[in-house]
C-alpha cells in the first residue's frame, strides 16, 4: 500500500487530507447540511433534516394533515426542501428529544404508532432517543419503545413501529448549524498557565485575612524561598 511507504509526517497529511475532502464531499451533497454522528451537535433551536440512512437524497416530510412521508430524491448539491427541515427542541442537560414542523406542530406518535404533528405542547409521545453507534443514528419514542422506519406503508405514511433498529431504521440527522468545537465552561482564571492562574487566584483572595504577601508557588518547585 502506498501508505506504507510514506513517512509519518506525509502519512498523517494525506490522512488529513482525505478525511477532509469527504467532508467536503458530503457538505456539497447535502447543500450544506452535514451529518450529525455525535449527540453533543443535537442542540436546541437548531434545524435538522431526516434522510434516509442509504444516503439516497430523500427526507422524511410532513404533510398539511399533520401525516409525514418520504420526499422524492434531491440531485447532488440541493438542500432538504421547507417541510422537510425541522427545529430542534431540547436541553442540554435532557437526553430527550422534541421536534416541530415548520406548522408548528409538534412531531408525536399517535396510539396506532403512526409519526404525526398535531400537538401545539410537548408531553410523553412528542419525545424521542436519538441512538447514535457507529457513525450512524436511529430515532425511538419515548411512550413506546420503538423505533422510526423511513420506509412509507400501503398508503404512503410513515410509523413508528420497529422493535430493533434495522436497515430501515437508520437515518441520517443534518443540520445547516454551524459547527462549532466543545465549549470550556472555566473561568477566565482557569484558562490561564498554572504560574498565571495561580497568581490570579491570590490577587483575587488578597483581602483574605491569611497575609498571603504574593506568595505565590515558584515555577521551580524545588525553590522553598517563595513558599
Amino acid at each position: 500500500m502506498i501508505l506504507k511507504c510514506l513517512p509519518k509526517y506525509f502519512k498523517t497529511q494525506l490522512l488529513a487530507s482525505i478525511v477532509s475532502d469527504h467532508t467536503l464531499q458530503q457538505l456539497s451533497i447535502a447543500g450544506g447540511w452535514w451529518k450529525i454522528v455525535d449527540e453533543m451537535d443535537l442542540k436546541g433551536g437548531e434545524h435538522v433534516s431526516f434522510e434516509c440512512g442509504s444516503g439516497n437524497g430523500c427526507y422524511l416530510s410532513s404533510l398539511d394533515n399533520g401525516r409525514f412521508t418520504i420526499g422524492l430524491p434531491h440531485p447532488e448539491g440541493e438542500e432538504p426542501s421547507p417541510e422537510e427541515i425541522f427545529a430542534v427542541v431540547k436541553t442540554p442537560d435532557d437526553p430527550k428529544t422534541s421536534f416541530k414542523t415548520g406548522y408548528g406542530k409538534y412531531i408525536g406518535v399517535d396510539s396506532n404508532g403512526a409519526l404525526v404533528a398535531t400537538a401545539e405542547a410537548i408531553g410523553t409521545r412528542e419525545r424521542f432517543q436519538v441512538v447514535f453507534e457507529e457513525g450512524k443514528s436511529a430515532i425511538q419514542a419515548v411512550c413506546n419503545p420503538l423505533f422510526l422506519t423511513m420506509a412509507v406503508d400501503k398508503d404512503g405514511l410513515i410509523y413508528v413501529a420497529a422493535k430493533k433498529a434495522g436497515q430501515e431504521e437508520m437515518v441520517n440527522i443534518r443540520t445547516n448549524a454551524q459547527k462549532t468545537g466543545p465549549v470550556d465552561w472555566r473561568s477566565a482564571e482557569d484558562r490561564k498557565s498554572a504560574k498565571d492562574c495561580t497568581q490570579a487566584y491570590v490577587k483575587m483572595y488578597q483581602h483574605s485575612k491569611v497575609d498571603t504577601k504574593m506568595r505565590a508557588i515558584s515555577a521551580d518547585v524545588f525553590d522553598m524561598k517563595s513558599v
